[in-house]
């Protein structure tokens, strides 16, 4: 049961954030995975409510750095693949370099290590599993977590960090949560490649999307998956080196319907895309993209001069225009100093009620500030003052 005081904090909470929705901008940040470089880069956004549109994307990395969006990682600590978070901490996928990602970390919102969860992963692949994107649930009190190379998706108590369900799932590598707790997983397989659907315990396993039923073009590698608001699924299409796609499917229990009107099929004069992985809706209900295109990291320079960086679809036009620049192929990396982008996360998106496995220090005071509303629902930012 909450405390009192919580309850207070709550009602506190409820007062800032009323009168913060009564403004027409909201700000916040868009957290990036940087594979290229081993780190976490950190950028500020402006949300413009009433022309419903993100007005700026700018770097703001460590000690609010404007000109490099640096903020964790690299070195020792490498990030290596997921990000996501909740109401009092940021927590990452990474490990040490050049193994699989097997590390679990957590980080205040300045920036500060709290520590590690503590799974036991030795039950998959000996424990050398490859980590993949990493999803918090609406409560705060579990992640899902796709094992890429221990072949399963686990679902883990940010508690204890013990893993309370699994799901055998061959080449499991990026997980999608809708609104009524469902889970979608994607497998990124040359053969055998499909995105499918569990329970919140991750039982009643249902084949959604296969190779055979995708309706796009060439092969299927589904790589990155978003759930929108409206329900609807959006799957990035990896070709592995040719034009990529972001598929749109609309869920009705156990099937997915293809819908080519808010689909993006690449082709070599629809190229935007290449060599795509994380994806997650935008605060504007735009997809954004995370676009590695390969180069030195994968041996996949397919097209010289290609540009990585952070992709936004429109699936209303089925446009798709870059928001935030990456490394160009054969060159340097972009202003903000992306390099190559392989997971990103709004921090909108976090989870939104109290997490389970960190308490705040003794005397700091979790400020409550927002609540925004667009169309995707509603969640509480809470950002631990001090340290």
């Amino acid at each position: 049961m909450k405390s009192k005081k919580n309850k207070c904090l709550k009602a506190l909470a409820l007062g800032f954030g009323l009168a913060s929705f009564a403004s027409a901008t909201q700000a916040g940040y868009l957290y990036v995975s940087d594979y290229g470089k081993s780190e976490l880069d950190r950028y500020q956004y402006t949300y413009d409510k009433n022309t419903n549109t993100v007005t700026s994307i700018t770097p703001y990395g460590i000690n609010g750095n404007t000109s490099n969006a640096y903020f964790l990682g690299g070195g020792s600590a490498p990030v290596k693949e997921g990000i996501h978070g909740t109401n009092t901490d940021i927590i990452l996928v990474g490990g040490s370099h050049g193994s699989a990602a097997t590390v679990l970390s957590r980080y205040t919102f300045d920036g500060k290590l709290i520590g590690t969860i503590p799974v036991n992963f030795s039950a998959y692949n000996g424990g050398n599993v490859g980590i993949g994107n990493a999803l918090v649930t609406s409560d705060g009190k579990y992640m899902y977590a796709p094992l890429e190379a221990g072949n399963a998706v686990v679902k883990i108590s940010l508690a204890n960090g013990a893993i309370v369900n699994s799901f055998a799932f061959t080449g499991a590598h990026d997980v999608a949560l809708a609104a009524n707790g469902d889970v979608y997983v994607a497998n990124y397989n040359a053969s055998g490649a499909k995105v499918i659907r569990l329970d919140a315990n991750l039982g009643n396993a249902q084949n959604l999307v296969t190779s055979s039923n995708y309706g796009g073009t060439g092969g299927f590698r589904p790589s990155g998956l978003s759930v929108a608001a409206d329900g609807s699924l959006y799957v990035n299409n990896n070709t592995r080196g040719g034009y990529d796609s972001v598929l749109h499917y609309t869920l009705s229990g156990s099937t997915a319907t293809y819908d080519s009107t808010k689909s993006y099929i690449g082709s070599s004069t629809n190229n935007s895309l290449e060599f795509t992985f994380g994806s997650d809706i935008g605060p504007d209900g735009k997809v954004y993209i995370a676009a590695l295109g390969g180069g030195g990291n994968n041996g996949f320079n397919t097209r010289a001069g290609y540009q990585d960086g952070i992709y936004a679809l429109n699936p209303l036009t089925q446009t798709v225009i870059q928001a935030i620049l990456g490394h160009t192929e054969g060159g340097a990396n972009g202003p903000s100093g992306l390099s190559a982008p392989k997971y990103l996360q709004w921090d909108i998106n976090f989870s939104t009620a109290d997490d389970a496995g960190y308490l705040p220090e003794p005397g700091t005071l979790p400020l409550m500030a927002g609540v925004l509303a667009v169309g995707l629902g509603r969640r509480w930012t809470k950002r631990k003052q001090g340290s």
